[in-house]
């Protein structure tokens, strides 16, 4: 299916509910909350089997302080913060989670991160993207390679989501706050993320 209006509006619920809550929380001066907050996404995003417990005082304090090790991020760096904290997470909970690397510095700086995912890998793959399994790099070039070809469609409807925001969770939000929050770079990446889990 490619309808992004759809996908648009679909992402836009789900930021509204969750991504946001998660990124607000994750952002606490409370670690104790922050924690909490990603073992919610990582219950949520279905991550947390990559996270056996271990003996901690709360679980994902371990989780929380390796993150945290990550403090910045560019488009330069990226490919390798993202490996880094995979190798990170091994050594802590033994398993090498690209995916949850991914995902949990995408819920910390949201772009440049790419979310690595099995489903959006299977989609690439099938357009004859050369990628191969676990190799964050490579799969990054080619969904942003895809994901440049329908930008402008993407931005298109993302634009009018202010319209229809009496359907939406967004109803209190203003005109200027809406177009302001879907007009983000990681916002149409975000839509580019549904279309892919919708049609993979």
């Amino acid at each position: 299916m490619q309808n992004f209006h759809y996908f648009s509006v679909h992402y836009f619920n789900d930021w509204l509910y969750w991504d946001k809550r998660f990124i607000d929380m994750i952002a606490s001066n409370s670690d104790k909350e922050s924690a909490k907050a990603l073992l919610d996404a990582a219950k949520y995003y279905k991550i947390v089997r990559n996270f056996k417990t271990i003996d901690e005082p709360y679980r994902f304090k371990k989780a929380h302080e390796i993150l945290n090790t990550v403090e910045s991020i560019s488009h330069d760096n990226v490919s390798d913060k993202v490996l880094e904290l995979a190798f990170k997470f091994e050594n802590s909970y033994g398993t090498n989670a690209i995916l949850a690397a991914s995902k949990l510095l995408w819920l910390k700086f949201k772009s440049p991160v790419i979310i690595y995912d099995s489903r959006a890998y299977n989609w690439l793959k099938r357009k004859n993207n050369k990628i191969t399994l676990g190799e964050y790099k490579n799969y990054r070039d080619a969904w942003l390679t895809e994901f440049e070809k329908v930008l402008p469609t993407i931005k298109e409807c993302c634009s009018e989501l202010v319209s229809v925001k009496k359907f939406t969770q967004a109803y209190e939000l203003s005109d200027s706050e809406i177009s302001s929050l879907t007009s983000e770079p990681w916002f149409h990446e975000r839509v580019f993320d549904k279309y892919l889990w919708f049609n993979a």
